[in-house]
Parts: C-alpha cells; structure tokens; sequence
C-alpha cells in the first residue's frame, strides 16, 4: 500500500497512510492571504479535483478516513475559500487555542466535525496520532502538530522558528523511538523585515535588500536546524516560505527576488546541518517517508524548480495593474463617500480602541507599552500619532515615535472600514515602516497591533463602514 508525502504548495501537503489521508494547512484556492501573497508556486492539484476527492473519500469510509488539520488562523494556512467547499461533516483537527476567535473562523466556513487538539494529548486517527503543542513563550495562537505513524513521526512546524521547549524535545524523542523522524520547518520571513523597512537599505538598493533577507533567514534556518539537532530528527523538511508579496513586486517594479526556499537556494546558505539531511523536496513532489526517497514531477524533471518559479513570478508582475485596481476600487467606495477628515476621524478611533484594548489586556503588556509612541502617516494627507504614556492621541502634531507607520489613503480605508487587518499592513507588506532607535525591534507592539487587528476586524468597525 502507499505510504506518501504529496506537496502541495507553502505548508500544505497531503499524508496517505495506505487508505488514510491527511491534509495539512490547505492554501489551495489561490486567494490572497494578508490580501497581498499569492502561494507561489500554486498548489500543482486543481483545487477542485481536490474538493472532489475529499468529499468523495467522506462518503467512502470503508475504504479509509479523510481529515483535515489546521495549524493556526491564517490566511495562508486556514483557506477560507477552500474550506467552504468541503463537506461539513470532514473531521478537522485545530490546536486547543486559549483564545478561540480563530476557532470561530473555522467554524464560521459550517464545518461541524471539529477535534481540538490539546497541549500534548494524543489522539487517533485511522493510521495516525495527532498531537499538538503550543509555544506559548512566542505565540499563543500558532502551533507546532506532530503526526505518527507506524513507520514515521513528522513534525509539522510550520512558522515556529523558534527554540523547542524542553518539554516539547522530551516528547518527541519519547513517542519517536524506532521511527524516522521528519521535521518540516519554515525557512523564509513571515513579517515586513527588512523589506517594509527602507531606513536599513539605501535608495531602493534590490541588492543590499535582499541581502540583509538573506541573513535574517539564515538566523531562521540554523535555529530549525538546532531543533532538528536536539529532537534527533533525521531530515529536514523546507516550507513555509512558497509565498510571493503582490505589493513587494509593485514596491520595486519587479525587480526584488524573495528568497525561494527550495533545497537548492538553502544550500547556497551559511548553515551547519550537522548529521541532519535537507530533503530535496520541493512543491509538486512526492515522499515516501519509510524510504525517504522523492519523487519529481515531469515538469522538473528536465527544468529547474527555481526556473519554474521565475516564470510563475513573471506572470505575477504581469498582474500587477489588476491587483492594484481591485484594492482601488475597494478603497474608492469609501473615498467617495467620506472626507479626510472623516478618515481622521475613524484613524483616531482606531487608535483610540487600541488603547482600550490594552486596558483590557494583560496589565503587563500595556506597562511595557507606556513609554512607546506611535505615528501612523496617511500619505499626502496627514499624521495621527499614539502615545501610550498618557494615552493621547494627536492629529499632524510634531513627535518623536518609536515608530512610524506610512500607508496610502487607499489602504488607510480598507484598515477602519475592516476589510484589511492590521497584518495587511504588516505581514501583506501594503506599509512602509522606520523604527526608532533603528536597533529596537518593538516586537510587544507589533504583536498587540497585530491581535487588536482581529479585535477590531471582527467588533469594532462603525456600521457605516460595513458592505
């Protein structure tokens, strides 16, 4: 029977297990997620025959189970469009978030059959164990799933970059013993540094640009590596980061290469992999993990992989104009209807919930925030400014930020209005940011705008701003 790894695109693979099937982070609709990335490449499995199969393999459970696992709520790993297309009744597995709004997001799409995976537990499912861990440390709505079988564990870890907890390394080695042990980790930069921050790169330099990305995905990398050391993982997995930014491209006319992640292009990197072997798999390919061989398609049997995503970026370049125009025609709804100073208006109650929000957080994230200052810049219109010392909010008011957030009228509609979140700005790239001393991350900030984002998206927008 088979036993297969099919890679999808970005973090999404199908697992068969024999008859049993499993399909991670599904981002297959071709929809943007952070409404600026494009899975790039797309998935290679029409998504329609992929709806097809799984809900005919619903239907046929005599014959195997189907089910679905969710890492966390993003866009590019929780596909709306997709999910909407599938049978309700399709289990799905979700990590056990404290925070349920992701949660409701799923269950938003009218998918009934939900198991959420808590810290730790394991749970079976046909061939498989699923289990789940949160590194609450970093984030607490992402999180790392670990898949066993009979033959294999797999660690899906999608954007956790970051060092395992002890706790979670003594798990692993523990329920792995006798098996291959496969750890899949992001291997690219999921925020908008370094190329949202022109402060660390002179006059558009593409080169020098690219090359702070480099290294910044190199520290990324060694770290996944590292966990790969300590969990005594046998191959190394590279996703994660097969996402292409629509606004970068317009940013810099085409001419700015993300980095790829394929097992070429990491190779090129100064990394030290130790006893660790980099799969050379790549989306379009298929695994056999109780061999470890990989299987390539025709298509990159005789062309580069990287070749194929040159002129799958091409054709994007080519779509620029249309992207450009749908946000646009978005924005001009609101550009019609209202003024300046009614955006104003709903840019400082924007701000002004935020400080609301922070009341009600953790008391210790807003005494960390009470010496920070922030200035959002609508370009050609005007300036409105936070300082979370005393909680004012100021309209064109000279300051001295921590911070300094540039975005065009166009996408300072579609923030209050909701139809872009916060990480629209951030994550899509649609912002240009500067950070005050330039050495200072401002990580808690970014974080807390980040999450009032879904707060706001989902409570707070005036009703007049609803479509």
């Amino acid at each position: 029977m088979n036993k297969n790894f099919y890679f999808l695109n970005h973090t999404s693979f199908i697992i068969q297990h024999e008859n049993d099937f499993l399909l991670l982070d599904p981002w297959t609709s071709g929809s943007l997620s952070f409404d600026g990335w494009k899975a790039h490449p797309p998935s290679f499995l029409n998504e329609d025959i992929l709806v097809a199969f799984i809900n005919s393999k619903k239907n046929n459970t005599k014959k195997g189970n189907i089910g679905v696992v969710i890492s966390h709520g993003h866009d590019d790993h929780c596909d709306d469009d997709f999910l909407k297309k599938i049978d309700k009744e399709i289990p799905v597995f979700f990590p056990n978030y404290s925070s349920k709004g992701a949660l409701r997001r799923i269950t938003q799409n009218d998918l009934k059959n939900i198991t959420e995976l808590s810290v730790l537990k394991q749970y079976s499912f046909g061939s498989f164990t699923l289990s789940s861990y949160i590194l609450e440390d970093y984030s607490i709505d992402d999180a790392v799933i670990t898949i066993k079988t009979d033959d294999y564990f797999l660690i899906h870890a999608n954007d956790n970059s970051i060092p395992f907890s002890q706790e979670f390394i003594d798990f692993v080695i523990a329920e792995s013993q006798g098996l291959k042990i496969y750890l899949a980790s992001q291997t690219g930069i999921a925020n908008g540094f370094p190329y949202c921050y022109p402060q660390f790169f002179n006059n558009h330099d593409v080169e020098e640009l690219m090359n702070l990305a480099k290294q910044k995905i190199t520290r990324t990398v060694q770290v996944a590596i590292d966990n790969a050391q300590k969990i005594g993982a046998n191959f190394f997995i590279s996703y994660a980061a097969y996402a292409l930014s629509m606004p970068l491209l317009k940013n810099f006319s085409g001419t700015l290469s993300q980095f790829l992640p394929s097992p070429k292009n990491l190779k090129s990197l100064d990394l030290n992999w130790k006893n660790v072997e980099l799969l050379d798999f790549a989306p379009g390919d298929t695994l056999n993990p109780e061999y470890a061989t990989v299987v390539h398609p025709f298509w990159t049997e005789s062309v580069d992989f990287e070749d194929i995503c040159d002129e799958i970026k091409a054709l994007r370049v080519k779509e620029l104009e249309l992207f450009d125009k749908n946000i646009q025609d978005k924005a001009e709804i609101f550009i019609k209807t209202f003024t300046v100073k009614n955006l104003e208006s709903y840019i400082y109650n924007y701000l002004s919930n935020f400080v609301i929000y922070l009341d009600n957080a953790n008391s210790n994230i807003k005494d960390k925030l009470s010496d920070c200052i922030i200035e959002l810049i609508i370009e050609n219109s005007c300036s409105i400014s936070l300082n979370l010392n005393d909680d004012k909010v100021l309209i064109n008011q000279s300051v001295k930020p921590n911070k300094r957030i540039t975005i065009s009228e166009a996408a300072s509609w579609l923030l209050v209005s909701g139809i872009w979140n916060f990480e629209s700005l951030y994550i899509g790239n649609h912002g240009i940011f500067q950070r005050f001393p330039a050495d200072k991350y401002n990580e808690i900030l970014m974080t807390q705008l980040q999450i009032f984002g879904y707060v706001y998206q989902k409570r707070m927008v005036p009703e007049e701003l609803k479509l």
